[in-house]
């Protein structure tokens, strides 16, 4: 699929004209929306009538997440196991101060696609693509997007899998420059250094584009998309 640089802006949606691989124009609609929309349905159970509208008549869901800003639960045997190493301990009925902030990544993501399923949302669309962003900075781990998903999110790996709330879905990480440039500075192999000058070269910025999925990698950002299109 390849967009055709077009984009008009009404009432909270952003609209784009595309041609699929057919070359048959489509025009593809999606909210405009802050990430403190979102925040508000998971730390404040509210849902402004606004995005309530968005979701209820959408067909499909991007959901992107970092992929180097994944926060992780903190278990309290690790968390005493590392202070002993420190050689401080943790003072006896302390109390710490929580909020719904805090939660670890996955623990939010999963309420928030349980909560799209029931009343009042209660969404009618079942496909969700979920956008691994950054995949740059994680990609010299080796992991396929799915396997990154399984070890980084295991509950969200789990919950899908379940087939509880019947999503289908799929992964991909996406890398919109190719690698991590702020390792430049770093000490790289002869390879990695020849790699990141490669990039810097192309005269098109659109070729360090990576979309890596179960199929071919590609440099495609419209696949999830056309794959939520079905």
């Amino acid at each position: 699929m390849t967009q055709i640089r077009t984009e008009t802006r009404s009432n909270q949606l952003v609209s784009m004209n595309l041609l699929d691989a057919a070359k048959v124009s489509l025009r593809l609609t999606f909210p405009d929306l802050s990430g403190e929309s979102y925040r508000a349905m998971f730390e404040d159970r509210d849902c402004s009538p606004a995005v309530a509208e968005i979701l209820t008549r959408g067909e499909g869901m991007l959901f992107f997440v970092h992929a180097d800003r994944i926060r992780q639960p903190h278990l309290v045997v690790n968390v005493v196991s590392q202070s002993n190493a420190l050689g401080s301990t943790i003072p006896a009925g302390q109390e710490i101060a929580w909020s719904p902030s805090l939660s670890p990544t996955q623990v939010q993501i999963v309420d928030l696609l349980q909560l799209l399923r029931l009343p009042p949302l209660q969404i009618g669309f079942r496909r969700i693509a979920i956008v691994l962003s950054a995949w740059d900075k994680v990609a010299d781990e080796g992991r396929t997007p799915e396997e990154f998903l399984a070890e980084r999110l295991p509950l969200l790996d789990q919950y899908l899998r379940s087939g509880a709330d019947n999503w289908v879905w799929r992964v991909y990480g996406v890398s919109a420059q190719g690698a991590d440039y702020e390792k430049e500075n770093e000490k790289l192999s002869d390879s990695q250094r020849a790699k990141l000058q490669e990039l810097r070269a192309l005269d098109e910025p659109s070729m360090r584009i990576r979309v890596v999925s179960e199929g071919p990698e590609s440099r495609d950002l419209t696949e999830p998309i056309a794959w939520l299109m079905g």
